[in-house]
């Protein structure tokens, strides 16, 4: 989910207007809602001090308005929540599909490690995941 559109979320689950939260953001009654929709729309990017001060105001962590995080483990868990966001009745019945992929990655992964499977063997299990759990069930 893009910067802006997480912002038009948390902005309206809070029930705010964009003047309201531009306001509080400390824009002169004028420019509050123009400069709010500016973010939102990505004309313009929100600076990290913007972002925090977003954050505090809407009350979430300052991670829900932080650009992409460069660490991808931190990328995939903020991505991971907003699916959840975005899609929970769906995205909840996923979950244990999302855990069996999980615990069996972490299993081949570690039998690379252990040198118990070559490499091409796990880049093979990767590539037909789907199509071996199918064959599986």
């Amino acid at each position: 989910m893009k910067q802006g559109t997480r912002l038009n979320y948390l902005r309206k689950l809070r029930s705010m207007t964009m003047k309201a939260l531009g306001m509080r953001m400390g824009f002169d009654e004028k420019a509050a809602s123009c400069r709010i929709a500016q973010w939102e729309q990505g004309f313009r990017n929100l600076s990290q001090e913007s972002a925090g001060s977003l954050a505090a105001i809407l009350n979430v962590a300052p991670d829900r308005l932080a650009q992409t995080p460069e660490n991808p483990v931190d990328a995939l868990i903020e991505y991971f929540l907003w699916l959840d966001e975005a899609h929970n009745a769906e995205f909840y019945g996923e979950i244990a599909r999302l855990s069996e992929f999980l615990s069996q990655y972490w299993n081949k992964r570690s039998l690379l490690a252990r040198g118990e499977i070559s490499a091409e063997a796990f880049r093979e299990w990767k590539l037909h995941w789907e199509q071996k759990k199918q064959i599986n069930d």
